[in-house]
């Protein structure tokens, strides 16, 4: 039986400020940082809360599989926001894989083919006119280079960067100066950016 996916969401380091206090304890997550944190992931949560029964949400996370796993297990707060979409979304439709090989070692479509594969092993249809979200931290980078990963490996459909589920979500003036990098990147770049959740 083959499942169908109305929209592909992809999370690109989620809890990302909350790992780093985490992984490296002297850079401090506290005062407005933590904050600001905080918020990013609220806005993560009512991205979820609003997902269709039928979307797909795949975490990119921002370390290893072994630190994630034992990071995971352990409780902590960077990696909340699996535990809420599981709670939110049929855990068939959450997928976790560890830091995206395109951000570590350049033009490697690798963990994108893994996400593919596991789409197809979990018996979802994912006909290449599927609609696809990107979002997460940081917008300007890891969320951007993964947009034009994905749009460069793969032909999927309306690929999208929703502002407000970024770290940039309360910043409106960013499209413009996204949408240019974007082009700067790739210039015939289809990936578009909007100021929404």
């Amino acid at each position: 039986m083959a499942y169908h996916i109305n929209k592909l969401h992809i999370l690109v380091h989620p809890g990302f400020d909350f790992f780093d206090a985490h992984t490296y304890p002297d850079s401090s997550c506290s005062g407005a940082r933590e904050e600001s944190a905080e918020k990013v992931l609220n806005q993560y949560k009512k991205k979820i809360d609003s997902l269709a029964d039928d979307d797909v949400l795949a975490l990119f996370s921002a370390s290893d599989k072994k630190n994630y796993r034992r990071d995971y297990a352990s409780g902590s707060k960077w990696t909340e926001i699996e535990r809420y979409a599981k709670t939110r979304l049929n855990p068939r439709r959450v997928i976790r894989l560890s830091d995206p090989s395109f951000l570590c070692r350049g033009d490697d479509p690798t963990s994108l083919s893994t996400l593919f594969n596991i789409l197809d092993k979990r018996g979802f249809d994912f006909p290449e006119d599927t609609p696809c979200e990107i979002w997460g931290e940081s917008a300007g980078e890891c969320v951007a280079e993964t947009a034009l990963q994905a749009e460069k490996h793969f032909t999927l459909k309306d690929l999208t960067i929703p502002l407000k589920a970024t770290d940039e979500f309360n910043r409106p003036e960013e499209i413009n100066r996204l949408t240019q990098s974007l082009r700067e990147m790739q210039p015939k770049t289809k990936v578009k950016v909007e100021n929404r959740l």
